[in-house]
């Protein structure tokens, strides 16, 4: 087990998935059997995702896509639950712990729990330096049929690069959703907005909270914010298959 800081690394996208299924008076819980849950019990339930699982655990009907720099070769926890996949690498990578988080096949005592047991996932490597390589990315994402689409990046190169806006309204228009970070810079996000995230009425912008509900210090603000999320000392599976 690894612990990482990063924001949007809980990757929003399965929270909101389950949370439309969530009671939030509901008392009963369901609790996974996997190895690693006791390492994951400071934020899941922030998001009263054991409620949310005692009704819904999630669909393999259901792709979720994640664009992020580079994946391990081989993951136990959910190298079954893949549709697609582009250039890998070996090692523990941010992909890796964000596609974890978000889909790892849960309740089968190995390793962690995904917010979404049972989504197909697919993991799109790209270059977080390029625009185009970003925009690419999700057109991919979507000729696939993903309907959920995490981007825990934001452009370098602009503040609302063509590309990425064309694509991220192709992917409003067809009906999926599209979910990225503000920031990491502990900055208002008003005077430099970040892209995708700061994309009005496109995307879903998501920030980070510390260990005790508090705005993340590093997590960015105000202009795209829609959700915020735990973002401090998230526990990941650490071991490629």
């Amino acid at each position: 087990m690894r612990f990482v800081r990063g924001l949007c690394t809980l990757a929003l996208a399965g929270v909101l998935q389950l949370c439309l299924f969530v009671n939030a008076n509901a008392d009963e819980e369901r609790i996974p059997s996997d190895t690693l849950w006791r390492f994951q019990q400071r934020y899941l339930p922030w998001h009263s995702l054991p409620q949310a699982w005692n009704t819904f655990t999630g669909s393999s009907g259901i792709r979720v896509a994640v664009l992020d720099g580079f994946f391990a070769s081989a993951n136990a926890d959910f190298d079954q639950n893949r549709f697609y996949r582009t250039s890998l690498a070996i090692g523990m990578l941010h992909g890796t712990q964000v596609a974890s988080i978000l889909g790892a096949k849960s309740d089968n005592t190995l390793l962690m729990t995904g917010v979404d047991w049972h989504c197909s996932l697919g993991l799109y490597s790209v270059d977080l330096q390029d625009d185009s390589s970003m925009a690419e990315a999700i057109g991919a994402a979507l000729s696939h049929g993903a309907r959920v689409i995490n981007c825990s990046w934001r452009s370098q190169t602009g503040t609302f690069p063509e590309p990425i806006q064309r694509r991220v309204a192709d992917a409003y228009q067809a009906g999926a959703v599209v979910i990225a970070a503000v920031g990491n810079k502990g900055a208002d996000a008003d005077p430099v907005p970040v892209t995708p995230g700061s994309l009005d009425g496109l995307a879903i912008g998501v920030g980070g909270l510390d260990k005790y509900g508090r705005l993340h210090p590093e997590s960015n603000w105000d202009w795209g914010t829609d959700f915020v999320a735990c973002a401090d000392t998230i526990g990941v599976a650490g071991c490629p298959a």
